[in-house]
Order: structure tokens, then C-alpha cells, then sequence
């Protein structure tokens, strides 16, 4: 968080703004699946330092699980972003936008696979025999415009990583017990990715040990 906030207060507010709005936060997909929400992205002009800073950690602003999901799909196809759709498709789309540049994406899903490696708040996202990019995420939930002591656990994992076919955001509103997004959201991504890999019959790299 340190890091990111002294990141962002070096540049122009409105590139993250852009960025935002780039990949879909604050608006509708193009799903119009009926109870969609847009979101809450707030006016750059309206933030002040440490509103800036907070914002670029992911506080002050609001996005739906399938908004995040979306996002990392453009970071997963170097950058570029395709409409969504409930129906399969037999060849991919041609109406893609490139939402952030190639070599930009590529080096955010490098940085993601960090996340799963030792060391890493990832760990229980592992699934055996594939490499995965993928953040988690904890955050205090926000009622009446106030935050309180109530929190969402999230991961959003990418897999595989070294030849992405899977997005998936797992988001565990107000979990009992434990509520990092490590302990409570990474587990699921686990075994709903483990299954789905089998099912799907996604081929292992036979390099990673994991």
C-alpha cells in the first residue's frame, strides 16, 4: 500500500482515472444481465492526496465481482478486452479493445504469479501442476457510507498462467472467522479451478512442481 500510494501521488491523477474507467470500472458491461450495477468510481477532480492514495489500493471506490473479472481477462490477453457473454462462442470476437499496452499487461501477470510463489499471500490459490497469477484482496465493508468492522475476502486468480484460460474472482462477503482474502476466497479458486481444468481437459506444464 505504501508503495503503490507514493507510486501514484508522482503522476497525473487523471492516468489511473483513465486506466479505471479503461478496463470498466464505474460502468456497465456490455452482459446487460438485469440487476447489473455500474459501480462508484469518484471524479478525479474531487481527490485529494490522501484520497488519491487510498484509492489507488482500492479504497474510495466500489466494482463488482464481474467488473474485476473482466479486468484481469485484459491483463490475462495482453491488455486487450473483449465484450462479455453468457453464450459460448466457437472463434473470438473481433470488436476488442486494446485497454492498457501489451508489454504493460504482461508484466502485471508476471508480477501476479509472485503472489502464488512462497513467500507469497497466494498460497491456497495453489492448484497441482499449474502455474497461477492472482491477487488477494481484503477490505472493510462500507454500509451507509462508513466503513465498519465487517470485511469481504477476495482472490482473483488467473490459470494457467503461462497460457491463460481461466479468469475467476471468488469474493466471501463478511466471512465468520478468518477473513483475509488469502485464508478465505483463495481456497475456493483452488478447487472450483481444480475441477474445471479436469473438466475442460487444460493441459498441465509438466515444468511446474506446484
Amino acid at each position: 500500500n505504501v508503495g503503490i500510494s507514493k507510486l501514484v501521488l508522482q503522476i497525473n491523477p487523471k492516468a489511473l482515472v483513465n486506466t479505471l474507467d479503461k478496463v470498466g470500472f464505474g460502468r456497465e458491461t456490455a452482459l446487460h444481465f438485469p440487476g447489473e450495477r455500474t459501480g462508484y468510481v469518484p471524479h478525479p477532480y474531487t481527490w485529494a492526496p490522501f484520497a488519491l492514495a487510498t484509492l489507488s489500493f482500492g479504497y474510495g471506490l466500489n466494482v463488482t465481482a464481474l467488473q474485476l473479472a473482466q479486468a484481469y481477462a485484459a491483463i490475462a490477453n495482453h491488455g486487450m478486452q473483449y465484450p462479455l457473454t453468457l453464450l459460448k462462442q466457437d472463434k473470438a470476437p473481433s470488436d476488442g479493445e486494446q485497454v492498457m499496452p501489451p508489454a504493460v499487461a504482461d508484466q502485471i501477470l508476471q508480477m501476479l504469479r509472485t503472489v502464488i510463489e512462497e513467500g507469497g499471500t497466494g498460497l491456497k490459490a495453489r492448484v497441482a501442476g499449474y502455474a497461477i497469477a492472482g491477487k488477494t484482496g481484503t477490505s472493510r465493508k462500507s454500509i451507509d457510507g462508513r466503513y465498519v468492522n465487517q470485511y469481504i475476502g477476495l482472490f482473483a486468480g488467473i490459470i494457467p498462467a503461462d497460457h491463460p484460460q481461466f479468469v475467476m474472482v471468488v469474493m466471501i462477503d463478511h466471512p465468520r472467522k478468518k477473513y483475509y482474502g488469502g485464508e478465505v476466497a483463495a481456497p475456493v479458486f483452488s478447487e472450483v479451478m481444480r475441477q474445471a481444468v479436469y473438466l475442460f481437459t487444460i493441459p498441465a506444464n509438466p515444468n511446474n512442481k506446484l
